[in-house]
């Protein structure tokens, strides 16, 4: 199940630190899961980079999930991919994933989100959520988070909250009902990677404790 703090690794993100040493300081928090992207990379550039923190995660027992590349996800293998509406159809991906591999689908509505989970999507992503820079050429403006929720309630599946998210409105997001919340600027910019992925984590657990408690 993907769910909590869901960072998301690129080169160069973290000035004057090493995409491998940056990886593993955010696998040293156990996140449930992480993701590499890779958009100005060669094939095989990226098959490397992948191979590489597809070895740690192994290590650490995080899920490895690939963005956009279908192909690169099973030669490794990962355990899933996350795909654009611009990527290949859930329905194509599902017929080439291996069984029991995750597949998650970016959205940017409550229809987009509900064609997802009613064609089998794992989880959605929907975003951005707040002004971001990490992710230039964006088609869409922010939205709020009112329709954060409206996108929780409308799925059974869970629902990644994505873009501008960082330790001031990380609570709200949380109480929106996302099931997790991908960050990229707000990992990459802290002093102490492994504890602001562990203290972010740690109230998505909050969260959980509470719902089952209540």
């Amino acid at each position: 199940m993907i769910w909590g703090i869901y960072p998301i690794v690129d080169s160069g993100v973290k000035p004057g630190c090493s995409e491998e040493e940056f990886t593993r300081l955010i696998l040293a928090a156990r996140p449930p899961q992480i993701q590499i992207r890779s958009k100005n990379h060669t094939d095989r550039e990226f098959f490397a980079r992948a191979r590489l923190v597809r070895k740690i995660t192994r290590e650490t027992g995080v899920n490895l999930i690939i963005n956009d590349r279908i192909d690169i996800a099973l030669a490794l293998p990962a355990d899933g991919v996350h795909l654009g509406q611009d990527d290949l159809p859930l329905r194509v991906a599902q017929k080439l994933c291996s069984p029991g591999m995750i597949i998650g689908i970016s959205v940017g509505s409550v229809p987009e989100a509900e064609r997802a989970a009613r064609a089998g999507a794992d989880y959605v992503a929907y975003g951005p959520v707040f002004p971001t820079t990490s992710k230039t050429g964006a088609r869409v403006s922010p939205r709020a988070l009112s329709e954060l929720k409206q996108v929780v309630e409308a799925v059974s599946i869970p629902v990644i909250a994505i873009g501008g998210i960082a330790a001031g409105n990380l609570p709200e997001v949380i109480k929106a009902g996302a099931a997790g919340a991908a960050m990229i600027s707000a990992i990459a910019g802290a002093k102490d990677v492994t504890g602001t992925v562990r203290n972010f984590q740690r109230l998505f657990e909050e969260k959980r404790k509470r719902k089952k408690g209540g």
